[in-house]
Order: C-alpha cells, then sequence, then structure tokens
C-alpha cells in the first residue's frame, strides 16, 4: 500500500490511524543505517538484523514520537566510519568490539558486538549541526531494550515541543545513563554465548565478521 501527497505534519496522524485498523506502518522516525558487514568487510557489525528489530519492535508501536509530536531519529553505523549518520542523529549507535572476560592485565577474553550510544545529535533549527556525545557501549541484543528507555525518558522529560535533541541537550547524559544502568558496560558474568555472536537475518551469525572479501571503497 502506497499513500501519496501526505503533509509531513500529518504522518504521525496518519499512521495512528492506519494501526488503529490493524495496519502497521514503518514509524515515522527516521532510522538511517549503513550495509553494514552483511557487504561491507570493513565493518564491524551487521547492522540490518538490529535496525529491522529496532523497526519492528520498538518503532512501529508510535514509541518514537515525542511528547511534542516530533519523531526521534536513529542513525545505525557499523563501524566509526559513520556511514549510518549516527553523530548527528538524536539516538546513534556505531558498531564496535568489546572484549568480555579475560585477565585485568588484557589476556585472553573474547571478541563480543556492541554498539556505542551517543544522544543528542542533528540539525538545529539555526541549521548548525550538533554531534552526539558518548554515553556507554552495550551488547548487540540489549540495544533495543536501551532504546526503548531513551525513548521513554526523552518523551516524559520534554518541554514546550522542544525536539529530542533540545530535551538530551537539556538533561544531559546523567539521566540517560541512569537509566540505562544493567546495559551499560555489563559484566562479564552476564554474558551467555549468544551475547558473543552478531545479529544475522535470520539467526545467530558468527563474531566478529569475516573480512577476507574485497574491501568497501
Amino acid at each position: 500500500m502506497l499513500l501519496a501527497d501526505v503533509p509531513f505534519g500529518s504522518v504521525p496522524e496518519g499512521a495512528e490511524g492506519l494501526r488503529a485498523i490493524g495496519l502497521f506502518p514503518p514509524s515515522s522516525a527516521g532510522v538511517a543505517r549503513c550495509a553494514g558487514t552483511d557487504s561491507c568487510t570493513i565493518g564491524t557489525t551487521r547492522v540490518r538484523g538490529l535496525a529491522a528489530w529496532i523497526e519492528r519492535d520498538l518503532l512501529s508501536s508510535g514509541v518514537a514520537e515525542s511528547s511534542g509530536g516530533r519523531a526521534v531519529s536513529i542513525g545505525i553505523s557499523g563501524c566509526a566510519n559513520g556511514c549510518g549518520h549516527h553523530l548527528v542523529a538524536d539516538i546513534g549507535l556505531q558498531g564496535v568490539s568489546r572484549t568480555v572476560g579475560g585477565s585485568s592485565t588484557g589476556g585472553g577474553g573474547r571478541g563480543a558486538p556492541h554498539y556505542m550510544l551517543c544522544l543528542g545529535g542533528g540539525t538545529r533549527e539555526d541549521g548548525k549541526v550538533r554531534f552526539g556525545t558518548k554515553v556507554g557501549r552495550i551488547p548487540v541484543r540489549r540495544v533495543p531494550e536501551a532504546v526503548r528507555r531513551v525513548m521513554g525518558l526523552i518523551r516524559s522529560g520534554a518541554v514546550g515541543g522542544e525536539s529530542p535533541g533540545e530535551t538530551v541537550s537539556r538533561l544531559g547524559n546523567s539521566p540517560f545513563q541512569a537509566a540505562l544502568e544493567g546495559l551499560l558496560e555489563p559484566s562479564p558474568e552476564s554474558f551467555g554465548e549468544e551475547d558473543f555472536t552478531d545479529l544475522g537475518p535470520d539467526g545467530p551469525v558468527t563474531f566478529p565478521p569475516d573480512r577476507s572479501g574485497p574491501k568497501a571503497p
């Protein structure tokens, strides 16, 4: 189904109307992502699996709308190159590898796929760009819950028609770090075997990815 010529400001209302009759369109929130390691051999994480999970389970419910009615943007990049524009999104996620376990001197341990969470990026009303600030690393399978908590805090904390980025800037990182307790940099003891695999389209996939193919341009 394609609905053409819907005014931008009416998209949230239109999406809600469709949900009321049993249709579930994608959220009006903008989810930008790169291809990830499905096709990029310099990336760190898969990206597509996570983006689909967020869109399906989090955004289609309408939770992406702030209390001021302005959609929350999400940018997901599979590495520091930032092709998913994570640094200029309200909620930015950058794929990283974290060594979990091992000795205090750095020996041993296993690489586990994580995402560095950045908050408050975007473009201001005056056209100036603001970059998101780093909050911490989250294991890939705990990212959807983290996004849900962040969105909830943005919605409850917004005042006076603020944009999500303005709300994040005013509140600062501390409330978000508190809301994400247990998800940021969790202890090795909380990891199961699945936490050392990435999200593929049909289930868990090996991590780190195979980088033996041709390099991305």
